[in-house]
């Protein structure tokens, strides 16, 4: 007859993967399948998302600071503070943090037919959804971009690309990337005159793009302050 094997005193199973930062066994959802196993990982990555803005935080202030940072730690900052416009962004549209735009299955409440009209008069134009936002279903975390003609892109496209991949040269703080890649916030995160794409982005990212010229004009507004030539994206494809 099976026996069980007890454990010796003193010495505890290692846990998984997933048990790796839980706070309460009840957050543990191993074996869990369906909508309780999501709705214990979108609790988990909601309380670690919180954690990393606060521990964000603290940093910036930090390296605000210092009297001279360092260039990797500037690069960061640039990341940052995209992190932090699409956040404003997502207030702006009512989403709240804790469930519209961090759950996996989320989806935008845009693309709901009896959603009043009224209720995006008040949203600044650069954020208020296309006709296409509202008659396609997508993740509300497209919503966030002040780029009308880029979200329609980027829904247009859903899965024939890696959206993590986009996150994470756009907000990917900590990734192993030497120079800017992905977009730059100068103003409003709700402003689309004060956003920047960079060369590499346009490069990866030029069917996203495509149409988009008020994003194109203050790329190259911005970086004519700082002396460089335009950028031109049919050219940029071509390198």
């Amino acid at each position: 007859m099976a026996t069980e094997t007890a454990l010796s005193p003193g010495i505890m199973p290692d846990h998984v993967p997933q048990q790796l930062g839980l706070l309460r066994d009840r957050d543990d959802w191993t074996g869990s399948t369906g909508s309780k196993r999501r709705k214990l990982q979108n609790r988990i990555n909601q309380r670690a998302h919180q954690r990393t803005i606060t521990a964000l935080q603290q940093w910036v202030k930090y390296q605000n600071a210092a009297s001279s940072p360092r260039t990797d730690c500037l690069l960061i900052l640039v990341k940052f503070n995209v992190f932090r416009a699409l956040l404003n962004n997502g207030k702006m549209l009512g989403f709240s943090t804790a469930g519209e735009y961090l759950n996996d299955d989320a989806l935008s409440p845009f693309a709901n037919p009896m959603r009043p009209e009224e209720s995006l008069r008040s949203l600044p134009l650069a954020l208020r959804p296309t006709s296409f936002q509202c008659r396609t279903p997508h993740h509300p975390w497209l919503d966030l971009f002040p780029h009308p003609v880029m979200r329609d892109n980027l829904i247009r496209a859903s899965g024939a690309y890696y959206k993590q991949g986009l996150c994470a040269v756009l907000i990917g703080l900590f990734d192993s990337s030497t120079g800017r890649s992905g977009m730059i916030v100068w103003g409003e995160p709700w402003d689309p005159s004060g956003w920047e794409v960079t060369e590499p982005f346009m490069k990866d990212w030029a069917w996203a793009l495509c149409g988009c010229d008020e994003l194109l004009r203050a790329t190259n507004y911005w970086r004519g302050i700082r002396g460089e030539p335009p950028l031109k994206l049919e050219e940029v494809v071509r390198k």
